[in-house]
C-alpha cells in the first residue's frame, strides 16, 4: 500500500492543502460521453485480436492471497502499541528498507529504490511464520524511469500471489508516472499511469488503479481498469484527489479526497459486471461512503475496511469498519479499535493476505513488519 512520499509533493505542486494524491489538471470532471470513450475491440465477443480473455470471472476467487497460515505465535506481541484482545500476532520480523511491502503465505515482497540512479526493483524473500524468519533477497523484476525530472517511487506494492505476478508504478513532478508489472526473471510490462497513487489486482489479468489515468486513458480522477494492454476509467466522481485500494471478500473499498478523506465502498458483484459490460460506476450514485476523516492507508479483512487513523501528524491506531453487502447496497456496522498508540512507535503501512493484516512498525530501534489476524 502507499505513503506519502509523492502526496505531499502533488499537494505543493498543486497548491493543495489536501492530503489525497495528485487531482485532475483541471479541477473539471471530464463529460460522461468520456466514460465509454475506451472499450476494448472485441470486448463484446470477450476476447481480444489475439484471443485473450476480457471479461473478469465472475466466479473468480474476490481475494488471491490465500491464509498465511494457521496459528498466531503466543509468544509475540505489538509492545508498546496494544493489540486489541480479539486478534493476534503471527510473526514479528525486521522490516527491510523499501518503499511498500507485500506479503503472502510463505513469501515476503518488496518495492525498493535499486542502487542504479532512477531505477527500482521488486524483491521477495522467502517467509516463515512458524521460525518467525525471513529469508534472504532475491530479485523479481527491475526497471529505469527515464529523462531528468525528479522521480518518486509509488508507495504501493500490489501482488497475485498464485502467478508471482507482481505491479508497483512512480510518478514525475509534472504529476505523468508509469506502473511496471511482472514476474520472477522477466522483462516487466510498463505502462503509463498518471497520478497513480494506488493499485490492486482484482484477478490476474485485471489491475485496478487508483489516480488519473492508465495506458492512454486519461479522463480524471477515478479508479481506472487496466487489462489486455487497454485502460480506461472504470469508477468516477470519488473525490478530486485520489486515494487508498482495497479489495475486501466481495467489496472494493475506493479513498478520495474531497474536503476531507472519505471511502466509498461497492460491491464486487458490481464492478465485475461494469468490467464485463465497458459501464462506469459512480461515487455519487452507485458507491456507498463509509467514511470520512483521517485515513494514510488501508486494506480489507473478510469485508471489513481496515484503515490507518493518521492525518499526516498524530498516529491515533488501526481502526475497523464492517460492512454488510446486500446486492449493491454496502451497509457499514460499528466501527472497532484493532490497535491502539503507545510510547514512540507507530504503523504507517499496511497489507492484506487472506485472514492476515501486515503493519509496518517505524519509531522504535528499527524498523519492523508485523503480521496479525483474528483468533
Amino acid at each position: 500500500m502507499k505513503r506519502n512520499t509523492w502526496v505531499l509533493v502533488c499537494a505543493l505542486l498543486l497548491g493543495s492543502s489536501a492530503w489525497g494524491g495528485c487531482n485532475d489538471d483541471d479541477g473539471v470532471t471530464p463529460d460522461a460521453s468520456a466514460d465509454q470513450a475506451v472499450v476494448e475491440a472485441g470486448a463484446d465477443q470477450g476476447v481480444d485480436q489475439n484471443g485473450q480473455d476480457l471479461l473478469v470471472d465472475i466466479g473468480s476467487p474476490d481475494q488471491g492471497p490465500a491464509d498465511a497460515g494457521s496459528g498466531c505465535n503466543a509468544s509475540l506481541d505489538l509492545a508498546p502499541l496494544t493489540l486489541a484482545s480479539s486478534y493476534c500476532v503471527g510473526a514479528r520480523l525486521a522490516a527491510p528498507t523499501a518503499n511498500a511491502f507485500a506479503f503472502d503465505p510463505t513469501r515476503l515482497w518488496t518495492f525498493e529504490v535499486g542502487s542504479a540512479t532512477r531505477s527500482f526493483v521488486v524483491r521477495k524473500r522467502t517467509l516463515d511464520l512458524v521460525s518467525n524468519t525471513v529469508g534472504s533477497p532475491s530479485d523479481v523484476f527491475g526497471f529505469r524511469v527515464a529523462g531528468t525530472q525528479p522521480v518518486f517511487a509509488g508507495g504501493y506494492l500490489t501482488i497475485w500471489p498464485a502467478t508471482g505476478l507482481a505491479a508497483a508504478g512512480y510518478t514525475l513532478q509534472d504529476q505523468s508516472g508509469g506502473i511496471a508489472m511482472g514476474t520472477s526473471g522477466s522483462t516487466p510490462v510498463e505502462f503509463a499511469s498518471k497520478g497513480n497513487y494506488d493499485a490492486v489486482y482484482l484477478d490476474a489479468d485485471t489491475l485496478l488503479i487508483n489516480g488519473l489515468g492508465a495506458g492512454s486513458a486519461e479522463d480524471g480522477q477515478g479508479v481506472y481498469v487496466y487489462k489486455a494492454g487497454v485502460g480506461r476509467r472504470l469508477i468516477k466522481a470519488v473525490g478530486s484527489f485520489s486515494g487508498t485500494l482495497a479489495l475486501g471478500q466481495s467489496v472494493l473499498f475506493v479513498g478520495g479526497f474531497n474536503t476531507a478523506n472519505e471511502v466509498w465502498a461497492f460491491s464486487l458483484a458490481e464492478v465485475k459486471a461494469a468490467i464485463n459490460g465497458s459501464a462506469t460506476l459512480s461515487g455519487s450514485s452507485d458507491g456507498d461512503m463509509i467514511y470520512s476523516g483521517a485515513i494514510l492507508d488501508a486494506a480489507a479483512l473478510g469485508d471489513s475496511l481496515v484503515y490507518l487513523d493518521d492525518d499526516f501528524t498524530t498516529f491515533n491506531g488501526v481502526r475497523r469498519i464492517p460492512v454488510t453487502v446486500n446486492g449493491d447496497s454496502v451497509t457499514k456496522g460499528t466501527p472497532s479499535d484493532v490497535i491502539t498508540p503507545g510510547a514512540s512507535v507507530k504503523i504507517n503501512a499496511l497489507a492484506q493476505s487472506g485472514d492476515w493484516i501486515g503493519v509496518r512498525l517505524t519509531g522504535g530501534s528499527a524498523d519492523e513488519i508485523a503480521l496479525i489476524r483474528e483468533k
